[in-house]
């Protein structure tokens, strides 16, 4: 009796704790809006805004002297270390290589393994984020005061002194014109060919925030001086709009033309831009300094960051919810798996730390003139027009019943803004399960041939998928691959005659 009762307490036991056990494990991916996935301490201070590929690797900087590439779930897939702390946000190229400065006075292009690929020296610390031109020039600033333009290969295209530092992300327009600020006050307009200067715009304080390119090839800009301004693309000024403290906070614009910016007023603002003056839509008084740029969502809410806590707003201005962070450091980016990321430090505990926040936005509002901090989520601070990538699902192929199979987007490209998502669907066959409809190789095996199938032949059996690209601009692509699957003991025999 005892023994019967135990082992039947046994079982009891492994059906209701097992459930439970599955349910821990898979609460995160049913999480709501406002949660934490995960998070990861690296380092002492996170000012590095994150950067996502395609395959939703995060790329980010850390005061720790390492570049890291974080795996989806959290895990780290790799780390490169330089010789000092890295300030610098990553700025990724179509080819998946990544570009950051670093205070040891370097700009790093490092290959999607983790390997470097060249180095680049300026005359001081390089805490200016990279930008990418269509050429894939890359543009980035130092404190030696120059602003620079680089080959692909890693050598010099030129260079343009201005009158301080240089700390901010370029803008790259589709003329031709690339924007840099400087400590000096000034905005610059120089020819993407050969760095000669085509106006400077010249404001009253130091310029710590990068500029952003509107719809209209407009130029925003906040200034240490506590004003945003509006600058025609012939250096003229259209309007400029006082906040209550130095605007150190890079403006994002909506698809309706609205201009979010944050204060160290506290305020972030919503303004809706005139013919020559700005007005306010709504401001929210939040818990700290607004240096954070802010982020619009695909579905249409505002993310951005003040003090210790994430905040989202609706396009009204309305909170919908709140996070608490570290100190933040770094401005919000959001991948298509509705992750948010963002990076902080606190000095007292000298913790530096990735969040993966939840949210209800799969991605960031890609049809929308400059969304997010350095323009998209590889941070390439360009506006030029987008041009659609191409899907390859890989060559058709004949397997085996039973066999282990791997599909392939590997040869899938984009030639400007990088590819952002992959999903593969099932469309004729046999349904099979796939390990991961979003992966560039997902894996399934194939079944044996249904035998009741029409139109083919009984022994073998054609499944066919359709793989569907869509690059960080929103443009899609599609192609499509065939697999046929074959019987295992399809094979020819002769019967031995008895004797």
């Amino acid at each position: 009796m005892d023994i019967f009762f135990k082992e039947r307490f046994k079982v009891i036991y492994l059906f209701v704790f097992i459930p439970f056990l599955t349910l821990i494990f898979t609460l995160p991916s049913w999480a709501d809006p406002g949660t934490l996935k995960w998070d990861i301490q690296k380092g002492n201070r996170i000012e590095s805004c994150p950067a996502i590929t395609g395959d939703g690797i995060i790329y980010f900087g850390s005061d720790d002297n390492n570049l890291y590439a974080i795996n989806p779930d959290g895990s780290q897939k790799w780390v490169f270390s330089t010789g000092d702390d890295i300030l610098s946000s990553p700025c990724i190229g179509a080819d998946n290589t990544i570009y950051i400065g670093s205070n040891d006075d370097n700009l790093y292009a490092v290959n999607p393994d983790g390997t470097q690929k060249w180095q680049f020296k300026t005359g001081s610390n390089v805490s200016s984020s990279p930008g990418l031109g269509p050429d894939n020039t890359i543009y980035t600033g130092s404190d030696d005061n120059f602003f620079y333009a680089i080959n692909p290969d890693g050598s010099q295209k030129w260079r343009f002194q201005t009158g301080d530092i240089i700390r901010t992300a370029p803008a790259v327009s589709s003329s031709s014109v690339v924007y840099t600020c400087s400590y000096d006050g000034f905005l610059y307009a120089l020819n993407t060919a050969d760095g000669s200067e085509k106006w400077r715009f010249q404001t009253q304080g130091s310029l710590r925030a990068s500029p952003s390119i509107g719809s209209d090839n407009i130029i925003y800009i906040g200034s240490d001086d506590s004003f945003l301004y509006a600058v025609n693309p012939d250096g003229t000024k259209k309007w400029q709009f006082q906040t209550g403290g130095p605007v150190q906070s890079s403006p994002v614009i909506g698809t309706d033309g609205t201009i979010y910016i944050g204060s160290d007023d506290n305020y972030i603002y919503a303004l809706t831009s005139g013919q020559d003056n700005a007005s306010e839509k709504w401001k929210f008084l939040t818990s700290s300094q607004v240096k954070s740029t802010p982020a619009i969502g695909a579905d249409n809410n505002i993310y951005t960051a003040s003090g210790r806590l994430l905040y989202a707003f609706d396009p009204e201005g309305n909170e919908q919810w709140r996070f608490n962070i570290n100190e933040t450091l770094s401005s919000p980016v959001i991948a298509y798996d509705k992750t948010l990321y963002i990076g902080s430090g606190r000095s007292e505990d000298y913790q530096g730390r990735l969040y993966a926040v939840e949210t209800s936005s799969q991605g960031i509002r890609t049809d929308a003139p400059w969304p997010v901090y350095s323009h998209d989520v590889r941070h390439t601070s360009r506006n030029s027009s987008n041009i659609k990538p191409e899907a390859d699902a890989g060559e058709d192929k004949t397997v085996m019943d039973g066999e282990h199979v791997m599909l392939d987007a590997s040869g899938s490209s984009d030639p400007d803004y990088g590819i952002a998502l992959y999903e593969w669907t099932q469309t004729g066959g046999q349904s099979v399960t796939l390990s991961d409809i979003n992966a560039i190789y997902p894996g399934f095996t194939a079944p044996a041939p249904d035998p009741e199938q029409e139109d083919q032949q009984q022994d073998q059996e054609t499944l066919t998928f359709e793989l569907t690209v869509t690059d960080n601009g929103g443009l899609k692509s599609t192609d499509t691959v065939s697999i046929i699957v074959e019987e295992d003991d399809s094979f020819c025999f002769i019967k031995t005659p008895e004797f």
